[in-house]
Parts: C-alpha cells; structure tokens; sequence
C-alpha cells in the first residue's frame, strides 16, 4: 500500500515538473515587441492646425495627417530606385490635401515649428521643397503659430488651387 501511495506521488510530482518545464520553454521561446501605442496621431499644435484646416477647406476635400513621403511620390529612375526610394521611405509630410472622392494627393502642408531651424531639418527642408517641386506636387508652408487664420489659411490654399486649375 505504502508503495502504491509512493508512486501515485511520484507520478503527480513527475507531472508537474512536466507542466513546469512546458511553460518554461514557452516563456524562453516567447518573442519580445518593445512598443506600446502613442494615446494621440497629431501632436496638440498638429492638432490645432487640423482643426483650423477642416474650417478652411470644403467638404470636397480630404485631409491625410501624417503622410510617408513615400506614399505619394515614386521613383522614375529605374537604374537607381532603391537609393532615391531610400531618401522619401522614412520622411513623413504633416498633412496632404486630397480629393474627397477619390483620395488623390493634391498638395501638401508641411507645419513649420522651432525645430525647423536647425540644420539637419533645413536641410530635410530643401530636399522635400526639391523632390515636391520636380513630381509636380505643390507644398503650402505654414509656420507653426499659437492660433489660425481661418480665411487668411483659405485664401492661401485657395491660390494653390487656382494655380492647379490654370496649369
């Protein structure tokens, strides 16, 4: 009987130990993904601008916030795609202007606060304000301000429009 109850406790013992060496390797095995979502998509003066712009522009529009560069242009020169790809894949534009209906791009805004007078975003300046203006794409810049001019805003895209019309 004693040896009975022996191995009814051995076997219990070697089951859990099984168990535990199970869940172990899972854990082991486990991948890691360091993140942890941001509460908002548009920082407060992003989102203040964004506000002003729905006032500005009419229903047949439509605002893209946060767009990669690299959605909106494409490289034509086949012998070196990968190295002109590699320029606009990590740049983002603030926000693009599309077509209600269709979502195509008509022009883009690029907000302008403090940080855009260091070199290394002067310099990211001038290569967008280049890569835009070659692929026909127009950029409206607006310096980050406290508060917006919701006419004064429509009439500058107003005059991006009219010149889209004319061309």
């Amino acid at each position: 009987m004693v040896i009975i109850l022996f191995i009814i406790v051995l076997v219990i013992i070697l089951s859990i130990l099984k168990l535990k060496g199970k869940t172990g390797k899972q854990t082991q095995h486990t991948e890691y993904y360091p993140y942890k979502s941001n509460r908002y998509l548009l920082t407060k003066a992003e989102k203040s601008f964004y506000n002003v712009l729905k006032m500005a522009l009419d229903e047949k529009y439509y605002i893209c916030p946060k767009v990669r560069l690299a959605d909106i242009l494409y490289v034509t020169d086949s012998n070196k795609k990968q190295t002109y790809f590699n320029k606009i894949v990590g740049k983002h534009i603030d926000f693009v202007i599309c077509e209600a209906d269709s979502l195509s791009p008509i022009f883009v805004i690029e907000l302008d606060d403090s940080s855009h007078e260091r070199q290394d975003r002067k310099n990211r300046d001038d290569f967008l304000n280049k890569a835009l203006k070659f692929a026909g794409m127009p950029i409206l810049r607006i310096k980050a301000s406290y508060s917006y001019n919701p006419k004064h805003l429509k009439d500058e895209i107003q005059e991006i429009l009219d010149k889209r019309n004319v061309a």
